[in-house]
């Protein structure tokens, strides 16, 4: 899920989509691929820890952006803006939101699939 979430957050801000459309898209997506990266650190953890960790890792990584550092960061290693962004946009905090929440919900029908599937398997 991780890497489909990468794929998808590269190819929306590729041009694929309209600029207006594209930011607000790749920070969602930005933020479903850290849910991701927690719930496969932790596996066990619940949708709604890993949905609040993600928001709150989000919400750090745009609050720094309030500083100089992410921005002349950017400018000696362009790549690093694809973790760390530029500057802070207050409607990216919105972004992380329905990011994160989407996958959780993501995560929680297919645990609830996986365990009917499991339920299933015993009869």
């Amino acid at each position: 899920m991780a890497t489909v979430s990468l794929a998808a957050g590269l190819a929306a801000r590729s041009g694929v989509l309209p600029p207006a459309l594209a930011k607000p898209v790749g920070v969602a997506l930005w933020c479903v691929l850290v849910y991701w990266l927690i719930v496969f650190a932790r596996p066990q953890i619940t949708a709604l820890r890993a949905c609040l960790i993600a928001i709150a890792l989000g919400w750090g990584v745009e609050l720094l952006q309030l500083t100089p550092g992410p921005a002349r960061l950017a400018a000696a290693f362009p790549p690093s803006r694809w973790v760390l962004g530029r500057a802070f946009h207050g409607a990216d905090l919105a972004a992380y939101v329905a990011g994160a929440a989407f996958a959780a919900a993501l995560h929680s029908v297919w645990r609830r699939w996986i365990g009917a599937k499991d339920e299933s398997s015993d009869l």
